[in-house]
């Protein structure tokens, strides 16, 4: 695997991915498109070039316009991934001179100075740095004061706080979840609160406050990458606009 070169001799850039015959990918490049970690869920070619961007910043900073099971870790996954991206050149198949998720990435693993330790904490967005951690503490107890004050207002039957677990490999990323349940005081289980086994692909330790709960997430590797090869196709197949009016008028 080549290295990525010093940043003061090497000003990365974005790369246009190609079919022509012959074309190769230059050296020192990473492919950040679909179905690698980094690629856009929003594709261009239903939500529009800028507009997909736009998705996709704000998704990696925390917003979750996606709105399906385990889009946290998928996003985590991607941050976690930047320092591989540092210094080097993108590649996608964006035309240059188009909006591209690809320059998102580029000024997140290249920022102008080195962020220190609790700022990168606080881009990876899950954390234990106290600062952040406050700010979700203090936010938790505005909402509860605020649904008091406001009980017209309507609120689902249950809530929870998830913590996407990462790790280098399945070894690892099963610690990690293993010690957030020690911490928590609750065993590791599958999805359904039962003890784990041999076939168990989704390991969660979740401690409840009645309706509330705090849930850590461990997804095992070819699960997630089976996940992400499936979304990859997200938005690229929509039903005849004329079926979805005859479906509306129902």
């Amino acid at each position: 695997m080549s290295r990525p070169l010093p940043l003061d001799a090497h000003t990365p850039k974005r790369i246009q991915r190609r079919r022509t015959a012959g074309w190769r990918m230059p050296g020192n490049t990473v492919y950040v498109g679909r179905p690698t970690r980094w690629g856009n869920p929003f594709p261009g070619s239903y939500f529009g070039p800028a507009e997909a961007v736009r998705l996709y910043r704000e998704w990696l900073a925390g917003t979750d316009h996606l709105g399906y099971p385990d889009a946290g870790q998928r996003r985590q996954r991607a941050l976690d991934g930047l320092s591989n991206l540092s210094g080097r050149d993108l590649a996608c198949w964006c035309p240059t001179g188009q909006p591209c998720h690809a320059d998102v990435l580029l000024a997140l693993a290249n920022p102008t100075a080195a962020p220190a330790a609790d700022q990168r904490k606080d881009r990876h967005l899950m954390t234990t740095a106290p600062t952040p951690r406050q700010r979700l503490i203090d936010g938790l107890r505005d909402l509860a004061a605020f649904l008091e004050q406001h009980p017209e207002v309507p609120v689902n039957g249950y809530a929870s706080i998830d913590y996407c677990v990462d790790g280098d490999d399945d070894t690892t990323g099963l610690e990690n979840v293993a010690a957030v349940a020690e911490l928590a005081g609750v065993a590791v289980t599958d999805v359904g609160g039962r003890p784990v086994c041999a076939d168990t692909t989704h390991f969660y330790a979740r401690r409840r406050f009645g309706p509330v709960a705090y849930e850590a997430t461990y997804i095992k590797r070819r699960e997630m990458d089976d996940y992400d090869a499936l979304m990859s196709y997200r938005g690229t197949v929509r039903a005849a606009t004329t079926e979805r009016s005859e479906v509306s008028s129902r």
